[in-house]
């Protein structure tokens, strides 16, 4: 027996030489010597047009209107071949709502007025209702209820019983527009709005509950199973209303149906939704499932112009979809109305191992394989093409691939091109597994083992030889500063030899050397042990904070400090003259405040992460001859030392000059120095001997400072401040020796 495929009017112009037709996947397949190959969806879609010249053909809401028909705002009737003008309308604003009230007249809204087309009058006449500032009306549970706009936002939500709207049952306030309503129970409805989604008591006539903020509701559906569903405006999701409590559905990996309009449901518990690109399917078992427990994973399949559609985008209405009693489904689109029987419209799947991994290239290659890649690891990229007999969206199929053994372990998807692009070039073997859904919750794997030859220098041989290569080049190197070393001690020791006294003046002579060395390496090490100590934690606090204001403050702190270092070390080419010059006079006089505060500034970021204040009281005026390198390593120490022993307190830099001698104080309100600290160190400045003082780490600075001190011809002392804390005392000759 014949059956009707379809129509294929180009059949006479391209020369056609082999036709197949596959019925389970919905394909015709026509070979021409001319243009190939073309395959060709038979569609089991159904676009209803007016198809008037010069005229676009987007719908918005219907009703259904017979068995096998919808009626449309502007009174056309359609069906899934024909349309007829049952009323003519023409509508003024576009407001996307049509309603049938208890006696079968249809409700539309238009310019804040309610509006009717009378059942009696087979809708060729028409009336308004004494409605003004209408928004929106609904029916739900046999109420019909009229939302009505006041101050812009503000909803009053009125519920009637008859279709006259004389006399409202309830009413209430809703605090944004009102986009749609469904009936929970004869007492509590579900509003939805542009602010949330609410529950409202008739009965009580007021707000229950704000089940949902911040979300625009589009459309509230009711399944089959007794669960509620919502979509949203904004593309802000598709969720599950359990419990009271929001649960959001996963997406697809582009996201289109977070611009879910609404959906219907068929007889096998598959959910079929409007969204802006595309009408997707899914069961609402797996949509339950995943509720219940986020790791059973969602599977969404998609129909679009792939499948017989003229047009990806359904549009949002109120009815945004129908179902007739014959058992068609009817959304609106911006091409027409789209028929459909859901069990006339396959979800098409490949079947299992039709999945062929045997073509790839790089930028050096094109080369085919059988069962295993094999490749020399000078590829920048290597394209293996994944080439599967499907001739539909390939996003339905879920196709998947992963490089395990490597970093890339996690699963991509796999787009149009088909084709996996691997970038993973350390050699080694890995394994290339690859899936796809076969059926709509169960996929199908194949393995393709891949390896990454070494080149020449990565190769372990090769390698030990590298290895082989410098520690022969060291022991060679060794070797000959060995003995390169034993000739120099020949000679130093013949020199030693021919004399005695050349002998202990070079040793001391070394031994100075040596000595001076350690104290330069010191000194620098300890002054500037606190900027950096205090640049490593800023630069871990910026680490850790995810505030821009704290990490704002924090790069100020960074580059103020920085800078400051950097002026400072911009000067250690000084401390090589600290202890041997016998110059402690610059040519030029310059100002001791200059100097003073260039230290506080060094050290002022410092003391406020500790919240401690420095405050220099010094006279500007004041002029000095005296080294400033020495002057700089004295101030960076007593500033430095202050700083480390107070916390949240105050720091007292003053300086006064009176019969050519400068008084320097500095003074801190930290735990203050021990009596036999100050003890200690007293002694050590009156040292006559000037023996040469111990370096021990932790209190470096100030037997530096009093060595300088001494060189200088200045005194210090050491006393108790009021309340707390130390004052260091320093007068310095102000004059040339």
């Amino acid at each position: 027996m014949l059956h009707f495929i379809v129509a294929y009017k180009e059949i006479e112009n391209d020369y056609i030489g082999s036709m197949l037709y596959d019925e389970a996947n919905q394909k015709l397949y026509i070979g021409s010597l001319i243009k190939g190959l073309n395959v060709i969806s038979l569609s089991h879609f159904y676009i209803s047009q007016k198809k008037v010249p010069f005229a676009d053909e987007v719908v918005y809401p219907a009703l259904p209107f017979s068995g096998c028909s919808v009626i449309s705002q502007d009174g056309t009737e359609y069906f899934k071949d024909t349309v007829k003008k049952r009323y003519s309308l023409e509508l003024l604003s576009d407001d996307r709502r049509l309603i049938y009230d208890n006696s079968g007249n249809i409700l539309y809204t238009e310019f804040g007025k309610l509006y009717r087309r009378l059942n009696k009058f087979s809708y060729k006449k028409g009336d308004s209702l004494s409605l003004d500032q209408v928004s929106s009306v609904h029916k739900s549970n046999g109420l019909l209820m009229v939302g009505r706009v006041y101050n812009y936002t503000q909803t009053n939500l009125e519920i009637f019983k008859d279709d006259h709207f004389t006399q409202a049952i309830a009413s209430m306030k809703i605090p944004e527009k009102v986009t749609t309503v469904k009936a929970y129970s004869r007492d509590l409805i579900f509003v939805g709005s542009y602010g949330g989604l609410y529950l409202v008591s008739l009965s009580k006539k007021k707000i229950i509950k704000k089940l949902a903020k911040k979300i625009n509701i589009k459309n509230i559906i009711r399944s089959a199973s007794g669960h509620y569903w919502l979509t949203t405006y904004s593309d802000q999701g598709f969720y599950l209303l359990k419990n009271n409590v929001l649960i959001r559905m996963p997406e697809d990996p582009d996201r289109d149906i977070a611009s879910a309009h609404t959906f219907l449901e068929d007889q096998k518990g598959y959910f079929w939704i409007s969204t802006n690109n595309g009408l997707f399917k899914v069961k609402e078992k797996m949509l339950l499932d995943f509720a219940e427990n986020k790791k059973y994973p969602v599977y969404y399949y998609r129909y679009t112009k792939l499948n017989g559609l003229l047009n990806n985008e359904f549009n949002t209405a109120y009815p945004g979809c129908n179902l007739l009693a014959n058992g068609d489904f009817v959304f609106p689109s911006m091409e027409g109305f789209v028929f459909f029987r859901p069990g006339e419209v396959k979800s098409i799947y490949p079947k299992d191992h039709t999945l062929f991994v045997e073509r790839a290239y790089s930028s050096r290659e094109n080369f085919t394989f059988k069962d295993k890649i094999k490749v020399k690891s000078n590829f920048k990229l290597l394209n293996i093409f994944l080439d599967i007999p499907y001739f539909s969206d390939i996003e339905n199929i879920h196709l998947q691939a992963r490089l395990t053994g490597s970093s890339h372990e996690q699963w991509k998807n796999i787009g149009s091109n088909r084709m996996y692009v691997m970038d993973e070039d350390s050699p080694g073997n890995y394994t290339l597994e690859i899936r796809y859904l076969v059926a709509e919750d169960r996929f199908t794997y194949k393995s393709i083992p891949v390896e990454i030859m070494p080149l020449l220098y990565q190769t372990l041989w090769f390698r030990i030889l590298i290895a082989a290569a410098l520690v022969t080049i060291v022991l060679v190197i060794v070797q000959i500063r060995t003995g390169f070393l034993k000739g120099k001690n020949k000679d130093l020791k013949s020199n030693l030899e021919s004399t005695d006294n050349e002998l202990k003046a070079a040793k001391d002579q070394l031994k100075n050397e040596s000595e001076y060395k350690e104290k330069i390496i010191r000194s620098i090490s300890h002054d500037i042990s606190t900027p950096l100590s205090f640049m490593s934690y800023l630069i871990q606090q910026l680490h850790h904070t995810e505030d821009q204001e704290k990490q704002k403050e924090l790069f100020e702190m960074i580059s103020k400090t920085s800078e400051q270092l950097f002026k400072f070390t911009s000067g250690l080419s000084e401390y090589t003259k600290l202890y041997h010059t016998e110059h402690i006079f610059e040519a030029q006089d310059y100002f001791l405040d200059e100097l003073i505060e260039e230290k506080k500034e060094l050290f002022e970021e410092i003391a406020v992460k500790k919240n401690t204040e420095i405050i220099s009281y010094c006279d500007k005026h004041i002029k000095t001859r005296i080294s400033k390198a020495i002057l700089s390593v004295i101030f960076h120490n007593l500033i430095d030392n202050a700083v480390k022993n107070t916390v949240e307190g105050t720091i007292i830099i003053k300086a006064q000059e009176s019969d050519n001698t400068v008084v320097l104080k500095v003074a801190d309100t930290g735990p203050g120095m021990s009596d036999e600290q100050m003890k200690y160190y007293a002694q050590m400045y009156a040292d006559k001997e000037n023996k040469e003082f111990p370096f021990r780490k932790e209190k470096l600075g100030l037997p530096m400072v009093i060595r300088l001190l001494k060189k200088i011809g200045a005194e210090i002392s050491f006393q108790k401040n009021t309340p707390v804390g130390t004052l260091i005392v320093i007068t310095l000759k102000n004059t040339l020796l």
